[in-house]
Formats: structure tokens, C-alpha cells, sequence
């Protein structure tokens, strides 16, 4: 549960209405950097309790660590992969990065299935694929370590209907940040 200690966060708002964050209210796509007092006391791990209303981008992070969490349910009937979120990642330095999802996946009719997955730069293979039957919420996790250039690469949670009823996902999160990095040549 790590807390962000003394760390700069700039957060925007991803949701189509009003968000507050630590007693401030955002519109929709406006930014907030919170103050080291605000950010110290703030766990990274349940940061819900000081957002009420919507979704939220972590934007700028001086740890390093960067996410987006969205917990308003989406749903499509379609049988082809929606995005869900993208997670743009601006790399500055080549090395081991650590990527993190979750989600929970759902379909309106008992007899019909959902699927989720995860992707990375939007190519195969797949980080993550789950396929669920029924109405009961099923959760779905994972993470994954590779190894990333300097520039920009996508991070991407798709579902889809299987092949009937409404296929739903909510309480989605990505997240990523360095485990090792090269050293930048002088």
C-alpha cells in the first residue's frame, strides 16, 4: 500500500461530468495537482476515498508510477473488441517496466458470454484474455513485465459480447511504471 509520500500528482478528469478530488471540483478534462500535503496522505492503492464522481487519468507522477482508473460501467452489445481505456505512455528511458490491470466483467443474460483483454502498442499476443459466462461479476487482474524502447506505447483493456446479450465492464484500471531503466549516455 504505498503511500506517494511528498511526490507531485497532476490528475485530469476522464469522466463526462464533475469530479472532486480532495474537496476540489473538476469539469471534465480540466487537471488538478495536488498539493504534498494532500499527496502524502494519499494511498495509491485506495485512492477512491478522495475522488467522489467519476473517472481520473494520473497525467504527471514524479515516482514514476502512472494510471488510469475508470469505475462507471460500460457496456456494448457489439462482437468486436471496444476499448474500454488506453493508457498512453510516454517512455523516456528504455528498460523493465512493470504494466498492471484490473476490471470486472459481466454479461446482462445468464447464458451468454463476455470477454476482456489486455494489449500492449494494440499487436498480439494478448498480455491478458478472460472470457466469462453468465450475470455474476467476474474480476479480472494480471500483470506483466517487458521490455520497453524510449517514445510512446499504448496500453489497452478491451471487452466484447460473445455472441449474445450485454456485455458489461466496470472498476477498470492500468497502470505502469519503471522497474529498471538504462542509464541515459552523456
Amino acid at each position: 500500500m504505498g503511500h506517494l509520500g511528498t511526490q507531485r500528482v497532476t490528475i485530469k478528469n476522464i469522466s463526462g461530468g464533475v469530479l472532486t478530488v480532495c474537496g476540489q471540483r473538476l469539469q471534465a478534462n480540466e487537471e488538478y495537482t495536488l498539493t504534498s500535503e494532500e499527496v502524502s496522505t494519499w494511498d495509491t492503492d485506495d485512492f477512491g476515498a478522495l475522488i467522489d464522481g467519476g473517472d481520473l487519468e494520473i497525467v504527471s507522477n514524479t515516482s514514476g508510477r502512472f494510471w488510469k482508473k475508470s469505475v462507471t460501467e460500460s457496456t456494448t452489445t457489439s462482437t468486436s473488441w471496444q476499448r474500454k481505456m488506453r493508457l498512453n505512455m510516454n517512455i523516456t528511458a528504455s528498460g523493465t517496466y512493470r504494466m498492471a490491470w484490473t476490471g470486472d466483467i459481466s454479461n446482462s443474460a445468464n447464458n451468454q458470454e463476455v470477454a476482456s483483454r489486455v494489449q500492449l502498442d494494440d499487436s498480439p499476443p494478448n498480455l491478458d484474455f478472460n472470457q466469462s459466462k453468465g450475470k455474476d461479476i467476474v474480476s479480472v487482474a494480471g500483470f506483466h513485465y517487458t521490455t520497453l524502447t524510449s517514445g510512446s506505447h499504448t496500453l489497452d483493456l478491451d471487452w466484447k459480447a460473445v455472441a449474445g446479450g450485454t456485455a458489461k465492464i466496470e472498476k477498470a484500471r492500468l497502470e505502469y511504471w519503471a522497474e529498471s531503466v538504462e542509464a541515459e549516455e552523456s
